[in-house]
């Protein structure tokens, strides 16, 4: 074919094109060869001489995309409620599908408007806020066809359609189902168009679009045409809840109501809204339901805490937790919970280290779980946990008195070291491990290091240890807690140890060969200096 641009007449060309415009736009089928040959016409009215008729093209589009608009409208507007709502779904898909064929059909056009909208940006002339409403001759054939039906369609309808769609969805949230004639593909279908005659079919201004908005596609007319008014329905919705039908039940009831309406709340948008509506929902669950009944909560936040109600508690966190002023509550609680528990464990072993360090290895370990259970590792409430824990283990009963925890800790170590108790060795790493744990919370180190030198040097010089290899475990473990210079004493002692075993070793190795005997036990001891 030879693609040489020459004269075109217009009208003539163009009776041909509007038919098959027409057809497309309906969905109508068109013959292949139709559609090749109207594909060469557009080229050719685009490259026409003497003078290229592009533009005249577009506006000859435009007029009749606004033709058949304003058919659909008046076609609409003769309808309401469930019959609008599926016919208009019903014009909405083909129109879609349509505008798409055509932006590829009129493909040539596309890139002479692209082309045009370059120069004229190039030169400082081009306005691109009006590109969205298709009042310059720049937006692709598909693009101006979403925008004559976004503002030549919806708009007009929006009062009827909306109304009807949000009356819907309160039939929905008050139990209704398709059964009863609630179409929610039909609904899920309008909304969806309220967001896709938004978007644009052009890949370079798709890319453009997403850019502007971070990624997520642009929603500006969706907010307008639909979500600034479900929201207006959804806050009277949650206001009924709390004031007449959330009224009567009592705290832990009506956070387990809460929890189930927002769950069915987030379940509704995720069936029937654009994703972008979903945190603005939770929010408002959160503020209306929750927030506004704030003092409700707070007075059994206490009882739900020191009762260890598990359900309960974590249905109050999962309410509380979006809230920026709420958690702090129940926070406190937990952590003056955790003190007055470990507290009570000192006062019944305040006498025995053993069950001393035991209970309170059971309570951090109990609380452990129940933050990773109950409010999913938050770091707040372990930050708490810790607060709780080493103001039990920093305790002073006299305030003359140092805390009784580097003693006690110290003595139960020691009970784990020494040889002949039964424990394999697997099982006092484990220990000394949990050891480790609180050995962490004590604030005194300088204290516990006096007491644990002491004790390790009974153990090394009268050979009492357990195992000289969990010595050095231990060792290695306070190191990894404190760093070497809390443990350089006593790795100086665990050195010196090892080297008078090895001169007693080669003592009584020697005395072997001169055949010296004697009844005196004799052991090389060895000091570093410091």
């Amino acid at each position: 074919m030879n693609l040489r641009p020459k004269a075109v007449n217009f009208e003539d060309v163009w009776s041909k094109l509007r038919e098959t415009l027409e057809a497309i736009i309906c969905l109508k089928p068109i013959e292949r060869i139709t559609w090749d040959h109207n594909f060469s016409d557009i080229y050719f009215v685009c490259v026409s001489v003497p003078e290229a008729q592009s533009r005249r093209l577009y506006m000859a589009v435009k007029k009749c995309l606004e033709r058949h608009a304003a058919e659909i409208k008046e076609s609409l507007l003769l309808l309401s409620g469930d019959r609008l709502l599926s016919a208009y779904n019903n014009e909405w898909e083909k129109f879609h599908k349509g505008a798409i064929c055509l932006h590829n059909l009129y493909g040539y056009l596309n890139k002479q408007l692209t082309k045009e909208k370059m120069d004229a940006e190039s030169q400082h002339t081009f306005m691109a806020d009006n590109d969205r409403d298709g009042q310059c001759p720049h937006l692709g054939v598909g693009d101006l066809a979403f925008s004559i039906w976004r503002n030549g369609l919806i708009r007009p309808l929006a009062p009827q359609l909306v109304s009807h769609m949000i009356e819907l969805i309160g039939r929905l949230r008050n139990g209704g189902s398709s059964s009863v004639g609630i179409r929610i593909s039909d609904i899920r279908g309008a909304v969806l168009s309220f967001v896709d005659v938004n978007e644009s079919i052009q890949q370079e201004q798709r890319t453009q679009l997403l850019c502007l908005s971070n990624g997520i596609p642009l929603t500006e007319f969706y907010e307008e045409i639909f979500e600034r008014h479900f929201l207006e329905a959804s806050e009277n919705y949650y206001r009924t809840l709390t004031n007449e039908t959330f009224a009567h039940l009592d705290c832990c009831p009506y956070m387990e109501s809460v929890i189930q309406k927002t769950n069915e709340e987030r379940s509704l948008v995720q069936r029937l809204l654009h994703y972008s509506t979903q945190p603005k929902v939770e929010q408002l669950c959160s503020e209306l339901l929750v927030n506004d009944q704030l003092e409700k909560i707070s007075i059994m936040c206490r009882e739900v805490v020191q009762r260890e109600m598990l359900h309960d508690l974590r249905n109050m966190y999962t309410l509380l937790k979006p809230l920026s002023n709420a958690l702090p509550i129940l926070m406190q609680e937990f952590e003056n919970f955790v003190r007055k528990s470990g507290m009570n464990c000192m006062e019944t072993t305040i006498n025995d280290a053993a069950e001393f360090v035991s209970n309170i290895q059971s309570l951090h370990e109990k609380f452990t779980g129940m933050i990773t259970e109950i409010f999913k590792g938050d770091n707040e409430f372990v930050a708490a946990l810790d607060r709780a824990i080493q103001s039990v283990v920093n305790h002073r009963e006299d305030a003359k008195q140092p805390p009784k925890i580097s003693e006690k800790l110290n003595r139960y170590i020691d009970f784990l070291m020494r040889t002949k108790r039964g424990k394999s060795e697997a099982e006092i790493d484990t220990l000394l491990s949990k050891s480790i744990v609180i050995f962490r919370y004590i604030d005194d180190k300088d204290l516990f290091q006096k007491f644990y030198s002491k004790m390790l040097s009974n153990r090394l010089i009268a050979s009492l240890s357990f195992s000289m290899d969990l010595e050095e475990t231990m060792i290695n473990k306070m190191k990894e807690a404190c760093g070497y210079e809390f443990t350089s004493k006593l790795s100086r002692m665990f050195t010196d140890i090892s080297i008078s075993q090895s001169l007693t070793k080669r003592f009584h190795e020697e005395m072997l060969k001169q055949d010296i005997k004697t009844d005196i036990p004799i052991h090389v001891m060895q000091r570093e200096k410091s």
